[in-house]
C-alpha cells in the first residue's frame, strides 16, 4: 500500500459520487463526503467520529465488526455485496440494500480503509419487478398451454360430429339444418385455428416448436397452400426446379396465413411469384391488388397481438398471431419474412429461404428469443 495524503482522501471522498466513507482502524468514521450523507438520511457531522457498525442494522453489528477486524488483520482490494446481500441502516431507520467496495490507504503511517458505498435500491427493484414478470410470463404459458388443450377437447368432438353429419350418407338434413351444420363446421375450424395458434406462441416462446427440415419443392408446397383456397383466384409463376431445405408442413403453414391475410384483407389479383434472388436462396414475392396495409401500422405489423384495427370496434378476426408466427417460422428456418408496398397497388409479402442451409439446432432453439 502506497503512503498518500487527508488531502488526497477528501478531495477524493467530495471528487465521488458515489458515497465515501473514510474509516480508522478501529471503526470510526474519518472522513464522509455529502452523498453518504444523504444516503444515511443525516448529515456530514453526524457521522464523522461515530463508529461505523451504527449505520449496519442492529442484528448484524456483532457479526460485522468481526468481519471488520478480521479485515484489518489481512486489508486487500475487494468488494463486499457480490456473494451476499448487504443492507445498511440509515439514520432515520430506512434499510438500504448496498453494494460496498474496499480499499486499504495509508496515511501518515497509520491504515485506513475507504469504503465506496453504492445504494442498490433502483436495481433490486427493477430485479423484482424483473422475476415478478417473468413468473407472470410463465404462469401466462402454462395457462395458455392447460386451457388450449381443455378447450380443444370438446372442440374436436363438435367439429367431428358436425363434419360426421355432413357426410352421412343416410343422414338427410333440409336446407336450414345443413346451413346449420356448415355455421358450426365453420366456427370450430376458426376456434381450433385460434387455439392451434395460441399452442404455437407458447412453444415459440419456449424455444420448443419443432421442425423437421428436408430438400422441399417450392412448387409442391405453393400448390398445397394455394389448393386450401378453391374459391380464390391465384396465379403462380414458380420454378419447377426450385428447392430448399425447410420443413414443408412449416412453409405451406406461412404461405397459407399470408393467403388467409389476402382474401381477408386483399384483392384480386392474388399472386405468388418466385423473384430472380441468387444461387443461395430462393424469394417468393406474395402480393394482392387490396388497399395495402396502413403505414401506421407496419412498424408492428410482424408482433403478436397486434392488427390494424384494434380493441372492441375492430374489423379483424382472429388473435393477431398469423403474420408473427410465419415471420418467426421463417426466421427459423434461416430465412426471412419481409413486407414492401406493391409498386402497383395492394400488399407484398417477401418470404426468403435458403436453397441448402439446413435448419439447425442453434436456429430451432433461438425461436423463443426471437419472439420476445
Amino acid at each position: 500500500m502506497h503512503d498518500t495524503s487527508i488531502e488526497a482522501l477528501h478531495a477524493f471522498a467530495r471528487l465521488s459520487p458515489d458515497a465515501v466513507l473514510v474509516v480508522d482502524g478501529s471503526g470510526q468514521v474519518r472522513i464522509v463526503n455529502d452523498a453518504a450523507a444523504s444516503l444515511f438520511r443525516t448529515d456530514v457531522e453526524r457521522l464523522v467520529g461515530e463508529p461505523l457498525e451504527m449505520l449496519v442494522p442492529a442484528e448484524h453489528r456483532a457479526s460485522h465488526r468481526r468481519r471488520r477486524e478480521s479485515y484489518q488483520e489481512q486489508p486487500t482490494t475487494r468488494r463486499m455485496g457480490s456473494e451476499m446481500q448487504l443492507w445498511a441502516s440509515a439514520l432515520d431507520g430506512t434499510r438500504v440494500p448496498v453494494d460496498v467496495g474496499l480499499r486499504p490507504v495509508v496515511v501518515g503511517g497509520e491504515r485506513l480503509v475507504v469504503a465506496v458505498v453504492r445504494d442498490l435500491t433502483d436495481r433490486r427493484q427493477a430485479e423484482q419487478a424483473t422475476n415478478d414478470l417473468e413468473r407472470a410470463a410463465t404462469r401466462l404459458r402454462q395457462f395458455v398451454d392447460v386451457a388450449s388443450h381443455e378447450l380443444r377437447t370438446p372442440l374436436t368432438a363438435v367439429l367431428g360430429f358436425a363434419e360426421t353429419l355432413l357426410s352421412h350418407v343416410g343422414f338427410r338434413a333440409d336446407d336450414r339444418t345443413r346451413e346449420l351444420l356448415e355455421a358450426i363446421r365453420r366456427n370450430a375450424l376458426r376456434q381450433e385455428r385460434l387455439l392451434t395458434g395460441l399452442l404455437e406462441l407458447s412453444r415459440l416462446q419456449r424455444g420448443q416448436l419443432r421442425l423437421c427440415p428436408e430438400v422441399v419443392s417450392v412448387h409442391t408446397v405453393v400448390h398445397e397452400a394455394v389448393d386450401s383456397f378453391p374459391g380464390l383466384d391465384i396465379e403462380v409463376e414458380v420454378g419447377a426446379e426450385s428447392r430448399v431445405v425447410a420443413d414443408p408442413q412449416r412453409v405451406v403453414q406461412i404461405l397459407v396465413d399470408l393467403l388467409i391475410n389476402a382474401e381477408r384483407y386483399g384483392a384480386a389479383p392474388v399472386r405468388i411469384t418466385e423473384v430472380p434472388s441468387g444461387h443461395e436462396q430462393v424469394l417468393l414475392a406474395i402480393s394482392d391488388g387490396g388497399e395495402g396495409i396502413p403505414e401506421s401500422y407496419r412498424h408492428e405489423m410482424f408482433a403478436p397481438f397486434t392488427q390494424a384495427s384494434n380493441g372492441d370496434a375492430r374489423e379483424a378476426e382472429g388473435l393477431g398471431l398469423g403474420l408473427h408466427l410465419a415471420r418467426s417460422l421463417a426466421l427459423a428456418m434461416g430465412g426471412d419474412l419481409s413486407y414492401v408496398p406493391d409498386e402497383r397497388q395492394g400488399s407484398r409479402f417477401l418470404l426468403l429461404m435458403p436453397r441448402g442451409a439446413a435448419i439447425t439446432a442453434h436456429a430451432t432453439a433461438r425461436l423463443g428469443e426471437r419472439s420476445a
